[in-house]
């Protein structure tokens, strides 16, 4: 069984940190804008997950706090102590721990972003998961603020996914790399992560031709055509090239550092 090595718990720290919570929705909503109007945090967010039997022990949500000071987090624990009213002779409904969190992460698993947790999964970080959310399902206690937030973390991934369509059609026109660069399209600052990418999604096309029984010829035909020969001739193009929006985005696109690690009560699975 995959082991999933933990962040320590905080304990009195101004490091933005995250839980994972029992309580009511009412009652966690309320307890956050309160800390907030305390003047203890500045902003914090929280998403609803379903019971999965790993993460945790029942349906619960995640939350994630920016304090404003320095907090003891052992003590703000204790401010989610809420009444089990279905259950009043058992122990109060709360939150685990508060770990260091990072607001890019803590937002793609707040609604188990499906390249993401691919990612978590192929690097042995957490299980695959059954549910997957809508972004609409986070909440905040600052809606503008949230928005923001939301498009810094989505920005380079949406520029990524124009860039990888840029190079796609590129590749299934024909179009040879030295031709995007000498329009202008490609930032000389990431010309050489863009022509790799180029080369794979040409590679990808050769494999899949391959699969469907196209010849060898008109494969190697199809590679020299997008060469960087600049004798090659790209047929008529039948669709524009979109320019790109800004710079390229550094890879890879989910660099986990070594305290970005998951949260789990059972130690072994889960975020953020």
């Amino acid at each position: 069984m995959t082991r999933i090595k933990f962040e320590a718990v905080l304990g009195r720290s101004s490091c933005v940190a995250s839980t994972i919570s029992y309580n009511t929705e009412p009652f966690l909503r309320d307890t956050l804008h309160s800390l907030v109007k305390a003047g203890k945090i500045a902003f914090a967010a929280w998403a609803f997950h379903k019971f999965e039997g790993d993460e945790a022990s029942k349906d619960h949500f995640h939350v994630y706090v920016e304090p404003i000071t320095t907090l003891d987090y052992r003590k703000v624990k204790d401010d989610f102590q809420e009444m089990d009213l279905l259950h009043p002779s058992q122990k109060p409904l709360g939150v685990q721990f508060f770990r260091y969190s990072v607001w890019d992460h803590w937002y793609f698993y707040a609604y188990h972003d499906e390249e993401y947790i691919r990612y978590l999964v192929d690097r042995g970080k957490t299980k695959p998961k059954k549910y997957f959310y809508d972004p609409g399902i986070i909440q905040a206690t600052d809606e503008d603020e949230l928005r923001s937030r939301v498009y810094s973390a989505r920005r380079p991934i949406d520029d990524s996914k124009q860039t990888i369509g840029i190079l796609r059609q590129a590749v299934n026109s024909g179009r040879p790399f030295d031709e995007l660069v000498d329009s202008g399209l490609v930032p000389l600052s990431q010309m050489f992560a863009v022509k790799e990418a180029y080369g794979l999604i040409m590679r990808a096309r050769s494999r899949q031709a391959s699969k469907e029984g196209g010849s060898a010829s008109a494969i190697e035909d199809a590679s020299a055509t997008a060469s960087l020969g600049a004798s090659a001739e790209p047929p008529a193009q039948t669709e524009p090239i979109l320019p790109f929006k800004g710079e390229l985005p550094t890879y890879p696109k989910f660099p986990l550092g070594a305290n970005s690690v998951l949260d789990s009560d059972e130690g072994e699975d889960d975020s953020l």
